[in-house]
């Protein structure tokens, strides 16, 4: 999942750094896939952050 997230946060980098840093000039396609890419970025992020939970968590054994 790491390396998920690593690939998906590297392509949004990539795709900012084709149109000068941000999506300002980003023709209307190039932002769609940078809000497709970055709503799969956060959702491998909260898959990660879950299972460090269930992994980590021994509040309830204490």
């Amino acid at each position: 999942m790491q390396m998920l997230y690593r690939g998906l946060a590297n392509d949004i980098a990539n795709l900012l750094d084709s149109h000068n840093g941000g999506t300002k000039f980003m023709p209307p396609e190039a932002v769609e896939e940078y809000r497709y890419l970055a709503a799969k970025r956060d959702e491998v992020a909260d898959e990660i952050r879950l299972l460090e939970k269930l992994l980590f968590d021994d509040s309830d054994n204490t």
